[in-house]
């Protein structure tokens, strides 16, 4: 979803997206995330959904033997 009411909200999003990215290495194809903006206007971030990814072979970069 795009929209100038939503852009706040996106910014945030991408933010996460390209964290994930590029620190994981996977692609989203879609993304969906729960948000609440406070009295003063501060966006935060509550829950994710659901997600999909673009691609299956994710993790092949990855070396969890070495965060164990």
């Amino acid at each position: 979803m795009k929209g100038k009411v939503l852009q706040e909200f996106e910014i945030q999003i991408e933010s996460m997206v390209n964290f994930l990215s590029r620190s994981y290495g996977v692609k989203f194809e879609q993304l969906v995330c729960d948000f609440i903006k406070d009295e003063f206007g501060n966006v935060f971030f509550t829950n994710c959904k659901s997600f999909k990814l673009a691609d299956a072979e994710i993790i092949s970069k990855l070396d969890y033997m070495d965060v164990y």
